[in-house]
């Protein structure tokens, strides 16, 4: 359902999206939920909910590779968001970076080394697959391309990673 530059659109229920003509109406799915009714949607597939009334909503895969670039592009933006908030004290204020981590977790939940923890502990899992999916390493290993750029702890772990993803990369390429 993208539209001619690719994007998804913000809303599926206005036209040309509810159009029987327009290019994607058959792989639009509506569905009405009932009470005591799960619906699993698959990693990846873009979907849209329209609550009826009050509703409980339990996810666990908020970003995963299909996403996990926009996610920390996003991560990066609220970084500049609070940098910017408190710039005004940053020659008073010994390690200002590590403060603005604190700050950014307050605020998304996870900072820069939290994010890096969960990419590293799903390349390990998907390093240890008998046949791991290649779009998945090679996510992963752009994802490590990009935050080997950024002052981290973990960057010798991130380095031997990327290393491995791209051996196992040639045996399956």
């Amino acid at each position: 359902m993208k539209d001619q530059l690719g994007n998804l659109p913000f809303d599926v229920t206005i036209e040309p999206y509810t159009l029987p003509t327009h290019p994607s109406y058959p792989h639009r799915v509506e569905v009405t939920q009932s009470s005591r009714e799960i619906i699993f949607v698959p990693s990846g597939w873009h979907h849209q909910v329209h609550n009826l009334e009050t509703t409980l909503s339990v996810n666990h895969n908020w970003f995963n590779g299909c996403n996990a670039e926009k996610c920390w592009n996003y991560l990066k933006y609220n970084l500049q968001l609070v940098e910017k908030e408190i710039s005004e004290f940053k020659d008073s204020m010994t390690d200002w970076e590590s403060h603005c981590q604190v700050l950014l977790r307050a605020h998304m939940g996870f900072h820069f080394e939290d994010f890096i923890e969960i990419l590293i502990h799903i390349a390990n899992k998907r390093l240890g697959m008998n046949r791991p999916q290649v779009f998945d390493l090679v996510a992963l290993r752009d994802m490590f391309r990009q935050i080997a750029n950024v002052n981290i702890s973990r960057r010798t772990t991130i380095e031997t990673l990327v290393k491995e993803i791209n051996k196992t990369l040639q045996y399956y390429i």
